[in-house]
């Protein structure tokens, strides 16, 4: 560990407040605020939406779409040698009132040793920030979903000094019916300015807006954003490529900040109720620092199949849905098994049970 004096606390602040690296694209305290958890939308470039009930962990608009309670883990790396982050996200059982969720994420760039003028010593973290999150979603209508977050950020540097900030998150997301289209628009992180001893630091308060196409094997999406406190805009592109009959989701993404091209690679281990997702960013000419590892842990409490989705969203009033993911699993069910069905297989009997299955339903 390195050593340091008392007397370079102060100039140590003012360092990390103008450091490039800190300040302007990455401003100290809210390389927190800007940090995308979710892996899986990570690996697509960054997108607004992936057309994955994962979204709406850390996307409260996404909260409506979501049929079952879940958690989620992440970790990964920072761009600062020693420095890491962590998320613990949490989505509530889905009620005709809305959806709740609440989640945890924390960044940290590890222990330095101090020595005071008197010759003791002592261990700081030269920086430690926090955010508790509460989300909640609502289905505006079966097509049109509303989410809103209040987060609670508090951050210390130098083990010294230490701020406070609330932000707030609000979106709205419209996804058709048979959930093959998704378009959205939010403001994220808007608050006051953070403020360290007199440092005044504004919020990366910036607008997002982004479409995704998700079909049966692929997913493409792209998004864009503007910072308001400074001149970031960044453009991204994403795919997810689904093989037949394979719990393997592939992705990639390209992401220009500020015509900096960054790319993205990332794939998915998907199970009924547990998914495993890792993202790699790949460094480019630009970077600073590591490219990040990000890896994600998810489980579910319950079924997330086509049954389950049908009578979750029936029980909530959104029939019309229910009705078109009922539609979504027929059409899968005669295009995977009835062409390949052999002769003696494909008699009347077979039909009759899809008959009365869908008139049942």
């Amino acid at each position: 560990m390195r050593n340091l004096t008392t007397s370079f606390l102060c100039s140590l602040l003012a360092a990390l407040l103008s450091c490039p690296l800190y300040s302007a694209e990455k401003p100290t305290a809210l390389f927190l605020a800007g940090a995308e958890p979710i892996a899986h939308l990570h690996a697509m470039g960054g997108g607004f939406s992936s057309a994955h009930f994962e979204d709406a962990f850390y996307n409260p608009w996404a909260l409506g779409l979501v049929t079952v309670p879940g958690m989620m883990l992440t970790y990964w790396p920072g761009a600062v040698k020693d420095s890491k982050y962590n998320f613990l996200g949490v989505i509530l059982p889905p009620t005709r009132f809305g959806v709740l969720s609440a989640n945890y994420l924390s960044y940290d760039t590890g222990e330095e040793l101090i020595e005071e003028l008197d010759g003791t010593s002592r261990t700081i973290k030269l920086e430690e920030d926090k955010v508790i999150s509460v989300g909640y979603g609502i289905p505006l209508l079966e097509t049109v979903f509303f989410g809103i977050q209040a987060k609670q950020l508090t951050s210390t540097l130098a083990g010294e000094y230490t701020a406070k900030a609330t932000l707030y998150d609000a979106g709205l997301q419209l996804t058709s019916l048979d959930n093959m289209h998704t378009f959205g628009v939010a403001v994220k992180d808007y608050g006051p300015k953070i403020t360290y001893l007199e440092a005044e630091e504004p919020l990366p308060t910036r607008v997002k807006a982004g479409y995704t196409l998700n079909g049966s094997r692929w997913a493409v999406g792209a998004s864009y954003e503007k910072m308001f406190s400074d001149a970031y805009t960044s453009v991204s592109l994403g795919t997810e490529y689904r093989p037949a009959a394979s719990h393997v989701s592939l992705r990639g993404g390209i992401k220009s900040i500020n015509n900096a091209l960054k790319y993205t690679l990332g794939m998915g281990l998907n199970f009924d109720r547990m998914n495993v997702n890792l993202s790699y960013q790949i460094k480019s000419d630009k970077d600073i620092g590591d490219a990040p590892l990000i890896l994600s842990l998810n489980w579910f409490w319950g079924s997330r199949d086509n049954d389950a989705q049908q009578s979750d969203y029936r029980e909530r009033g959104m029939t019309e849905r229910a009705r078109a993911v009922r539609d979504r699993k027929f059409e899968a069910d005669s295009d995977d098994d009835m062409p390949g069905m052999s002769p003696q297989n494909k008699d009347s009997t077979d039909w009759l049970k899809w008959y009365y299955k869908l008139k049942k339903d």
